[in-house]
């Protein structure tokens, strides 16, 4: 299958959401499933992350946000291709626009 994660932020970055779609995505690959995490580039530090890299057999994608007003308000507009799930993660954060 092909899974799409969609998380506020992601690895490097450190927290709960952050390490439970890590978790879940190595697990997935570890199934022989693709899995692709769409991100936020920008870190929690301001530093800007790269656009793109592997992680693991995850591939991370990362998006310039629209605004971020710190953790929970933070929007980028992923650009998903075909895939079987999309499951998208986040605690009270505002959500992402798909189209």
């Amino acid at each position: 299958m092909k899974i799409h994660y969609v998380s506020p932020h992601f690895h490097p970055e450190i927290g709960g959401v952050e390490d439970h779609v890590l978790r879940l995505g190595l697990y997935m690959v570890g199934k022989g499933h693709e899995v692709t995490v769409h991100t936020s580039r920008m870190s929690m530090s301001g530093v800007p992350l790269p656009p793109q890299e592997d992680y693991h057999g995850v591939m991370i994608k990362r998006y310039t946000p629209g605004f971020s007003l710190g953790y929970y308000a933070t929007t980028f507009r992923p650009q998903i291709g075909a895939g079987d799930i999309l499951h998208t993660h986040g605690y009270a954060f505002l959500p992402n626009d798909f189209s």
